[in-house]
């Protein structure tokens, strides 16, 4: 029913353009609900046909080629196309369609005099398949797998540890600093090299983390920081505070200037043995691409 009434606005709309066909500025004119009720068809020496193109799945297949009567289209990314302005005279049309490598051609398709035949294609190409994942460069980012590795530990005062007591998402989490005991004096950090490499169909990689800080230096004297540290490059922080959150904060920093080559990614907790402890929780660190 909705195609029958598109049909007749269609056949049925004043000629704006003076050509009596489909313009790309005004369709096919300006609707004309009268002529509609009365079936006034205005005169035209032409019609369109358009539709959609799918594939085995159902999906929309773009960039298929879509031909008839000389005239041609491609479709877009809804699988959608449309001939316009061809001439009555040579109704109907047999459309031909090349999509997935195959060609195929519709049963014959009348024309509609002033409006566009919809004309709907099912090929047989197989449904795109999906690009396999970028492969991850950090590994063991959630610290799921029950040790620190890859994960380099350094400074050991303290070292660092795997932790439930506070956990972003999974049940383990990287512990940096100390929440309780005599405040030592000195680093706990964690570091690893990544390599990246920016996938085909991608444009750019950004690092994003999880931390849960907490600190009880008033003087600020620790810290909590975080850097990436490219071979031969200056380490570039990412923060660096005394920071109190008691909550899952994210951080995100674009890497995609590293795209071919390794950087480190550094955690660390730095006390100063004052008593006044601070500690930090690392999780669900990872490269995404765009």
């Amino acid at each position: 029913m909705a195609e029958v009434v598109r049909e007749g606005l269609e056949r049925t709309a004043d000629d704006v353009a003076g050509r009596g066909g489909w313009d790309a500025h005004s369709g096919y004119g300006r609707i004309n609900a009268a002529n509609l009720l009365a079936a006034a068809f205005r005169p035209a020496a032409g019609g369109g046909i358009r539709g959609q193109v799918t594939d085995v799945s159902g999906a929309p297949v773009p960039g298929a080629l879509v031909s008839a009567g000389g005239a041609s289209a491609t479709t877009g990314a809804d699988g959608m196309y449309r001939l316009a302005n061809l001439a009555l005279v040579n109704s109907p049309y047999t459309l031909s369609v090349q999509a997935g490598g195959a060609a195929y051609r519709s049963a014959p398709v009348v024309l509609a005099a002033g409006g566009d035949s919809f004309v709907d294609v099912a090929t047989t190409a197989a449904a795109a398949a999906p690009p396999p994942p970028a492969p991850q460069p950090v590994v063991n980012g959630g610290f799921e797998s029950g040790t620190l590795a890859p994960w380099l530990a350094g400074g050991g005062s303290p070292t660092p540890s795997l932790s439930r007591t506070r956990v972003h998402t999974g049940s383990l989490s990287a512990y940096l600093g100390s929440s309780s005991g005599r405040e030592p004096t000195g680093d706990s950090s964690l570091r690893q090299t990544i390599h990246v490499a920016i996938p085909a169909g991608a444009r750019s990689a950004t690092l994003s983390f999880w931390t849960w800080t907490a600190s009880t230096d008033l003087g600020a004297f620790d810290y909590q920081e975080s850097q990436l540290r490219p071979a031969g490059g200056t380490p570039r922080s990412l923060f660096k505070g005394a920071a109190n959150s008691l909550s899952w904060q994210q951080t995100s920093a674009d890497v995609t200037a590293y795209n071919g080559g390794d950087v480190e990614i550094y955690f660390n907790v730095h006390q100063d043995g004052g008593g006044d402890p601070t500690w930090m929780y690392v999780d669900d660190v990872a490269v995404t691409y765009s």
